[in-house]
């Protein structure tokens, strides 16, 4: 074998090999790209629906849509797995300070500290961030 034979078979090897790593690399980088898009894609509503929330307890009104343990799960689905335990003590205390904002009184909703709402949406609103 000669020399210009040693240095065609390392080019070949060289080629094939290139292909299945950019094609590896390409794939891994897509679906980083579609799982970011997931995640944006739920915290944008996870988002939107805080900052209505935020802007009708500055009113002094209790928010009519509150996030439910649906929207939780599908922010946990598409977030990082480490996050996970932070993601769900915020969404904890964002359910207990929509219990204790306010009380029933005579048959009406006496809504006395928005400043626990907005506090705990804010807290939550820090794992919707955009990435």
């Amino acid at each position: 074998m000669s020399y210009s034979d040693v240095v065609a078979t390392i080019a070949l090897f060289v080629s094939v090999l290139g292909t299945f790593a950019s094609g590896y690399i390409s794939y891994h980088f897509a679906i980083k790209g579609e799982r970011r898009k997931e995640f944006n894609f739920i915290a944008d509503k996870i988002t939107l629906s805080l900052d209505h929330q935020q802007e009708s307890a500055d009113r002094g009104h209790y928010p009519t849509k509150t996030l439910s343990e649906s929207d939780l799960h599908a922010l946990l689905l598409v977030s990082n797995k480490r996050d996970a335990s932070k993601i769900r003590n915020a969404f904890t205390n964002y359910i207990t300070s929509l219990e204790r904002c306010g009380n029933w009184d005579s048959g009406t909703y006496d809504f006395h500290s928005p400043q626990e709402i907005i506090k705990s949406a804010e807290e939550l609103k820090r794992w919707t961030r955009h990435k």
